[in-house]
């Protein structure tokens, strides 16, 4: 087969066959490539962005709910020839290929994924590949996603696997390749295979591979809710600015928003709103997208909020993911929970928050004015499975924490009481009730705290292992790998002098003697339930010194306390005389921010960046006073220019 000519190619290949999990629980009602950007489905902004670049011929690989797609086709005029490929079984992106052979002819053609939003120039991609000709290009960038492909400076790509994610030279692959029909050469002949698997075999026999990034481009994956969300806030602020990634946005989106505005209703951020919806006078919208046929009534204050079709009436403050129950499987714990408890399936309604550290998926599962709490979380990550015996362990001890209504722990899933959306960090509380709250916390504090209290638990409970200096130095690798060397471009010597001051701070807290501890206790894990303090999230506890639970308190990775603020705590605190207070204050930030760093590398991860700034602040605070921390100091010293997305 010859090399291609420098033309535009006129086939393309969309994979569009996937079952979106990441995207669960939106894709249970909408297929990823169905997902509406703008009021348009992706897969429509995909077509088009390909007929512009010349191509005529799609083929699209369907599996999961292939019937919605095909109807979405059917009912839709489009000047492409279209094909489809149904598989009975996924058969992966090199699979999809395989099957697609009788599509294909001699000449190069585009193959992309179904669940990025991309604008971009194709020239240069089609240049490259026409001047090397080699078995595929693909678009890289170089600043945006997980950046673990290793490329030359001459565009060869080198490793799909980097030993040094996010280090400079290295890039993310977009989802978009320009490939020759002899790839086919290097794919397996039967079952699911690769795309990747196959480019490593070409490879192997001296085959091309080469990389292409495009500075003037635009490129998201829409892979989970977070990252939906963003997209719509990106392009918005490309639209704005008049750079790539606008052409997303319709000006009669934009009339949309200012008719309902007119009538009434607060719209802020990226906010979207199909025409057919209804909404009342009152409401409050901000970085939403409400789908066809929703209904918001006058006191709804909806905010990082997808709403699908399914949900009932939305009349309350809510974010995250709104649908009625009966889009989720009938064997998923908020389904046996509803039946468990008492809840009507048709009345029903589900707010799913997302999910946290430790695969933990939290919804709230709602109906009139009733509402409970549902964790589905893996079994196998085993400080999952401790949070309702440490409940049962922390109530009998006296201490205000959520009440367990249903637990199912073989199934990986428990129902506990709502203790509703406020927590510590709520910047409408006045400065009295806060004090009042951190009393109430310190108390706590003092039972957990109290030496009995740790033995009693290892009696009771199967605790996380306890702190340790493997621990710590896990913690340390943490921050210096996922933030230190990737956001501030720490040198070798840099993270030498850290790692070594970092192992001294952790010697002093290794001395000092072990208690029962909370382990995550910052202000997002307090709430605040009928004007008291409730504990939340305290599944790690463990033993450990008491200095680090205060630290995190005081010293929030979430949040900068005022000085009169910190004064007030420490002056309560039964533990604030310890010496190891600053010490403990830098492991926990350090830890945070590693932390905040790696989970921004997901898709959606974006918003973690956002408390770089409070921890980079508070960390100042804590080293200010200590000798041999030169270091850390200077890294605290200036801003820190956060790159986002």
């Amino acid at each position: 087969m010859r090399p291609s000519r420098a033309k535009p190619p006129r086939k393309a290949v969309v994979l569009a066959a996937g079952f979106a999990t990441r995207l669960r629980p939106l894709s249970y009602s909408t297929p990823k490539p169905l997902l509406p950007v703008w009021n348009k489905p992706v897969l429509g902004h995909t077509l088009e962005r390909l007929e512009s670049w010349g191509v005529r011929e799609v083929l699209i690989n369907l599996h999961y709910r292939a019937d919605d797609v095909m109807a979405y086709l059917r009912n839709n005029r489009w000047k492409l020839r279209i094909t489809l490929s149904f598989e009975p079984e996924i058969l992966g992106t090199a699979g999809a290929l395989r099957a697609a052979e009788w599509f294909l002819d001699d000449d190069a053609f585009w193959m992309i994924n179904a669940d990025i939003l991309f604008e971009l120039n194709a020239s240069p991609l089609i240049r490259s590949h026409a001047e090397y000709a080699p078995i595929a290009t693909l678009w890289m960038h170089d600043a945006l996603g997980p950046r673990t492909v290793d490329m030359g400076s001459d565009g060869t790509i080198l490793s799909f696997a980097s030993r040094r994610p996010r280090a400079e030279g290295t890039y993310t692959f977009c989802g978009l390749h320009l490939l020759e029909p002899r790839i086919l050469d290097f794919i397996n002949e039967t079952g699911a295979d690769s795309i990747i698997s196959a480019y490593e075999r070409a490879q192997a026999k001296n085959r091309l591979v080469r990389g292409v990034s495009i500075q003037k481009s635009y490129w998201r994956d829409i892979g989970s809710i977070p990252a939906y969300l963003e997209a719509h806030r990106s392009t918005l602020t490309a639209f704005r600015q008049h750079t790539p990634g606008g052409a997303y946005v319709s000006s009669a989106i934009l009339c949309t928003r200012r008719r309902l505005s007119r009538d009434g209703v607060t719209i802020r951020g990226a906010t979207c709103v199909h025409p057919d919806v209804t909404i009342r006078s009152g409401a409050r919208l901000k970085d939403a997208v409400i789908s066809a046929g929703n209904r918001i009534g006058p006191n709804a204050d909806l905010h990082d909020c997808v709403v699908d079709p399914s949900s009932p009436t939305v009349n309350r403050s809510a974010t995250g993911f709104l649908s009625g129950l009966e889009i989720y499987p009938s064997d998923h714990p908020v389904r046996a929970c509803a039946d468990q408890l008492g809840f009507d399936r048709e009345r029903a309604g589900v707010e799913c928050l997302g999910t946290r550290g430790s695969e933990r998926t939290i919804y709230r599962l709602s109906q009139s004015t009733d509402s409970i709490i549902v964790v589905r979380f893996d079994p196998a990550r085993i400080e999952n499975t401790l949070f309702t015996r440490a409940a049962a362990f922390l109530n009998k001890s006296g201490l205000r924490v959520p009440r367990i209504l249903h637990d199912a722990p073989e199934r990986g899933y428990y129902a506990c009481e709502d203790l509703g959306r406020r927590d510590l960090n709520d910047s409408r509380l006045s400065d009295r009730n806060r004090k009042l709250l951190y009393t109430e916390v310190l108390t706590a504090l003092e039972r957990i705290h109290h030496p009995q209290a740790l033995a009693a638990a290892m009696k009771t409970l199967p605790l996380a292992p306890p702190f340790s200096p493997d621990l710590y130095a896990w913690e340390h690798e943490l921050f210096i790998r996922e933030f230190l060397v990737p956001f501030l471009k720490a040198d070798a010597s840099t993270v030498r002098r850290i790692r070594r001051v970092l192992e001294a701070g952790s010697r002093r807290l290794a001395d000092e003697p072990a208690v029962l501890l909370h382990r995550d206790l910052q202000s997002s894990n307090i709430m605040i339930h009928r004007t008291q303090a409730y504990l939340i999230d305290f599944q790690g506890m463990r033993g450990g010194p008491a200095s680090y639970d205060l630290a995190s308190l005081i010293y929030d990775p979430y949040a900068v306390l005022s000085l009169p603020q910190r004064v007030r705590i420490l002056e309560a605190s039964a533990a604030a005389g310890s010496a190891n207070l600053s010490y403990a204050a830098i492991q926990r930030l350090c830890q945070a921010c590693g932390a905040y760093g790696r989970l921004s590398q997901y898709p959606g991860g974006d918003r973690y960046l956002q408390y770089l700034e409070p921890a980079r602040r508070n960390l100042r605070i804590a080293i200010a006073d200590q000798a041999g921390f030169d270091s850390l100091q200077q890294i605290s010293r200036h801003s820190w220019n956060i790159p986002r997305g």
